[in-house]
């Protein structure tokens, strides 16, 4: 057993000091290959990471050389979890895009796109265009989201996850070649909606809800 400083659960973001168990696999041609794995004590869930590392032997001691890690599970992704408020019809695809964009930046872009336009379908109502550059065009011109919103969702618009496609993305899942900064954008587009959709009208319904009790108690007296 290995135990090293403390970290964040990629899973739930809860600190806590980490402690590996550690079973060696076996060895190629090029490396050897270990797994380290450990339990978040919060959450519950599996962490594991596949180590690879060459052995060197110094004054005849045993060291490791060239030493890399890699996420096997959960896939690494530097985004925080998604809202509990966010709806899973809409949480499931914003994580398969966040999962998938260290592999595959197109992959991960399909996944944001369908995310959004089912947002602006089911969320905003627009369910009457032809495909997903309209409908961001529908959205924009509406007074539904703030500003900062807008000239994101614009961007992401004129840019060449949709706007640079010829056919204007008519099929919203469909793998078009983007940048990896443009996927990251597209995530924080979603983020952002998502924090005004539903994370802040639950947490001003919350505030809300404990003001009224409060007063209901006051009035009481």
């Amino acid at each position: 057993m290995t135990a090293s400083d403390g970290m964040d659960c990629p899973h739930c973001r809860k600190g806590f000091f980490s402690r590996w168990e550690d079973r060696y696999l076996l060895q190629d041609e090029e490396k050897e290959w270990s797994v380290i794995y450990q339990q978040c004590p919060t959450c519950g869930k599996a962490i594991i990471r596949l180590v690879s590392y060459n052995t060197v032997y110094v004054d005849g001691n045993r060291t490791q050389n060239n030493l890399e890690l890699l996420a096997a599970y959960p896939i690494s992704t530097t985004r925080a979890p998604v809202p509990q408020e966010v709806p899973k019809e809409y949480s499931k695809d914003y994580i398969d895009a966040c999962r998938t964009l260290p592999v595959s930046a197109n992959a991960s872009a399909a996944c944001s796109r369908r995310c959004l336009q089912n947002l602006i379908r089911h969320h905003f109502g627009i369910d009457d265009k032809q495909n997903l550059y309209d409908e961001i065009e529908a959205l924009i011109e509406t007074n539904d989201i703030p500003s900062y919103i807008k000239k994101d969702l614009h961007t992401f618009r004129e840019g060449g996850a949709v706007g640079a496609h010829p056919m204007k993305d008519p099929v919203t899942t469909q793998i078009l070649d983007v940048e990896p900064e443009e996927a990251e954008h597209l995530l924080d587009v979603l983020e952002a909606l998502f924090d005004f959709c539903f994370v802040a009208p639950d947490k001003a319904e919350q505030k809300r809800q404990a003001l009224s009790e409060k007063y209901k108690k006051k009035n009481r007296k």
